[in-house]
């Protein structure tokens, strides 16, 4: 897992990511402004996907879900749910430590307008698929939204048509782990209603299930 996620760092396969990345360091010198890997518990049994670092979160601190308003709401989630040892995730050296779960983003990158291309994901598909390789423990994963549902369908090769996207809907795959739907915990869906506190909770509770 560390030869991937230093492959991971140092790619430099789209060149309108990479563009973006240096104009951002350009500005913002002491900031990640690279590729973010996936990062969490080694035996993980459940894996989250979701679709992107954001471009002051993931890209910012180097680490997914860390240091934005989506990553406030997901945490306090995994902390009720057990999946972490704190209800923040502030930097990469806060202490924090995940149990049973691992993290990782559909695209590595931070893309423009958080709007990644169909090729640019088609881009990490290699990366996801030797994420969860690795990830031999791995019995579900959570897509949180659309984009990482219909990412993670791609990278196996399943068609889309036959697991269509709902909250909380289960669809198991054979040959690997089953997928969980949830909403993006972003604050366009968390300040709106479309996803609340209870409505993640009862998937992750969900999760775990499947898990066992």
């Amino acid at each position: 897992m560390l030869s991937l996620q230093r492959r991971i760092l140092t790619c430099r396969r789209c060149p309108r990511l990479i563009a973006y990345h240096d104009g951002i360091a350009a500005e913002h010198p002491d900031w990640h402004c690279r590729p973010v890997p996936g990062w969490g518990d080694p035996k993980a049994r459940v894996v989250l996907v979701g679709l992107a670092p954001s471009r002051t979160g993931g890209n910012r601190t180097g680490r997914i879900f860390t240091g934005d308003k989506t990553g406030d709401f997901l945490f306090e989630a995994l902390h009720r749910a057990g999946f972490s040892n704190q209800p923040t995730s502030i930097s990469k050296d806060d202490g924090l430590v995940l149990r049973d779960i691992y993290l990782t983003p559909a695209l590595k990158c931070a893309p423009p307008k958080d709007k990644p291309t169909p090729e640019e994901l088609r881009a990490c598909f290699p990366f996801l698929r030797e994420e969860l390789a690795a990830l031999t423990g791995a019995r579900v994963v959570i897509a949180l939204g659309r984009i990482a549902h219909d990412a993670y369908l791609r990278s196996r090769g399943e068609p889309l048509s036959a697991h269509p996207f709902a909250h909380g809907a289960w669809h198991p795959l054979a040959g690997g782990p089953g997928l969980l739907d949830t909403y993006h915990c972003s604050p366009r869906n968390t300040n709106t209603g479309v996803l609340t506190k209870p409505m993640l909770d009862a998937v992750l509770r969900k999760a775990k299930r499947l898990a066992n």
